[in-house]
This record gives structure tokens, sequence and C-alpha cells, in this order.
């Protein structure tokens, strides 16, 4: 009979663990060429995969210079931001770079890059 108690307690322990378990999950961020294939537009976004609703700065540059920011973006767990930014338009290749921080400590999060597509 206690054999019986103590293998019954021990598969409660196990299917406990395993519903609490939780597998490495992190927020999403890109930035892509347009999808329609226009040229001089790309698309910025964030997944948000955290616990709880967090806020982010996006900043984003061309060839090394500053090009967009936005700051305080609030993104509950699982929802999507994303947004579609015009660019200058030029006849050769720009690099675009995006980098994510969060405002409350200011450290980079992500860092994504994307080549602009020339006219």
């Amino acid at each position: 009979m206690l054999a019986v108690l103590v293998a019954t307690g021990a598969y409660a322990l196990a299917v406990r663990d395993e519903a609490a378990f939780r597998e490495f999950k992190y927020t999403e961020f890109w930035m892509l060429p347009s999808a329609s294939g226009e040229s001089g537009r790309i698309t910025v976004g964030i997944r948000s995969a955290e616990t709880q609703p967090q806020r982010f700065d996006v900043e984003i540059t061309l060839d090394g210079q500053p090009f967009a920011v936005f700051r305080s973006i609030a993104v509950a767990p699982g929802d999507i931001w994303a947004r579609e930014i015009p660019v200058p338009a030029l006849a050769t290749r720009q690099t675009a770079e995006a980098r994510l921080y969060r405002p409350e400590d200011n450290r980079l999060y992500r860092s994504v890059s994307t080549l602009v597509p020339p006219i």
C-alpha cells in the first residue's frame, strides 16, 4: 500500500512539474524589405513572448545615420507591433539597421538589419 502511495505521489508531482515547465521563449524582432516588393520601404516588427506587457524603444539607422525612432511602444504578451516605413529610394543599395531597447534599463535587447533595394 505504501509503495502505491509513493508511486501515486511521484506521478502527481511529475504531472505538476510538467504543466509548469515553460520552454525558452523570446521576443521576436524583425526588419524586412517591403513585402509588396516596392523599393524605398522597409517593415519593422516586434512579437512579444514576455510574460507581462512591456514597453520597447526602436531606433532605425540608414547607412549608419539616424533615421527613425519609436519610443515607448506597448506590446502585450503574444501581440505584434509592425510598421511599414518609407525610406529614401536611391540608385544604390542602403543598409538599414534597427535596434530594440527596453526603456526600463536602456539596454540593447535585439538588433536586426536588412538591405533596402535600389530604385
